[in-house]
């Protein structure tokens, strides 16, 4: 199995990420449970249009699926401690956690398959 098409199929799915999170942060910031931090959202845009470009466009994927793994792990963290401390809409967040793990997992496939390829 070739994983490059999956993780440039994960790129674009930041980039759909990235263009919700800059055209209605207000809704993306209450859909995911972080009440009214608008700008957490933009910002979580950003990050995402930055890596969605590089998993979907890069020759080379490979740094872009360790960058998009890095995010899934600190989306994960900050929705759950956020959920805990009750910062964020537990209701909201929790399965915006566990989604991001969910994707922290497919990651971690898709970068084991391609260093199966470039070691073997």
């Amino acid at each position: 199995m070739n994983p490059v098409p999956i993780a440039r199929l994960l790129g674009w799915g930041s980039l759909g990420f990235a263009v919700a999170s800059l055209a209605a942060p207000r809704l993306v910031a209450h859909l995911s449970g972080f009440r009214d931090r608008p700008r957490l959202a933009q910002a979580l845009g950003v990050r995402d249009l930055v890596v969605g470009a590089g998993l979907a466009g890069a020759a080379d994927v490979r740094p872009w699926m360790y960058a998009r793994l890095a995010s899934e792990v600190m989306d994960t963290v900050m929705m759950a401690e956020g959920s805990r401390r009750g910062a964020f809409d537990r209701r909201r967040s929790l399965p915006g956690a566990a989604f991001a793990l969910f994707c922290a997992c497919i990651e971690i496939a898709v970068i084991r398959q391609l260093a199966n390829e470039t070691d073997g």
